[in-house]
C-alpha cells in the first residue's frame, strides 16, 4: 500500500511551487535548469515524492533560496512522523 504524503513533504512541495511560480518558471523550465525530469518536479510539488537534502540544495541554487525558506511556516501544520529524539519546540 502506498504511503500517504507527510505534512512536511506537502509543505515543502507547495513552497517549491510558490518559489518557482514567483520566478516565472514553468515546471519544464525548472526541470531543465535542475536536470530533474518534469514528472519528478510534479511529484515533488504534489508532495508525493520526498525531496532529498541534495535535491533541495539544487533547487536552492537554481531559485536563489535558502533551505530554511522551504520550511518557513511549517509550524502551522501538525507534526507528522516520529517525535522521539526531536528537540523541543520553542513556543
Amino acid at each position: 500500500m502506498p504511503q500517504m504524503p507527510k505534512d512536511t513533504d506537502l509543505h515543502v512541495g507547495r513552497r517549491l511551487c510558490e518559489f518557482r511560480e514567483a520566478k516565472g518558471l514553468s515546471q519544464d523550465d525548472i526541470a531543465e535548469q535542475t536536470g530533474f525530469p518534469p514528472e519528478k518536479i510534479q511529484q515533488f510539488e504534489a508532495g508525493t515524492r520526498r525531496i532529498t537534502a541534495s535535491e533541495l540544495w539544487v533547487f536552492c541554487r537554481v531559485l536563489g533560496m535558502r533551505p530554511s525558506d522551504f520550511f518557513e511556516g511549517l509550524d502551522a501544520y501538525p507534526v507528522s512522523g516520529p517525535t522521539e529524539n526531536r528537540p523541543p519546540r520553542n513556543p
